[in-house]
């Protein structure tokens, strides 16, 4: 859907191998949360960060890594 309002840059964070892999099938970059999002989103954004993120799994370290 972010794809169709006009995002360019989509990332998807998760540990989950499985689901990481439909976020690809659907346009959208893989970043793994083992990988460190706080150190990968910024390198990969010129260091400007999300301009929005979405949190859809109801924990507080996901809720916290948004």
């Amino acid at each position: 859907m972010a794809r169709k309002l006009g995002a360019k840059n989509i990332y998807a964070v998760d540990s989950n191998t499985s689901r990481l892999e439909t976020a690809k099938r659907h346009g959208a970059s893989p970043l793994n949360l083992k990988d460190d999002p706080r150190q990968s989103i910024p390198a990969k954004t010129q260091n400007r960060g999300a301009d929005v993120v979405i949190e859809a799994v109801g924990h507080g370290d996901a809720l916290r890594l948004a």
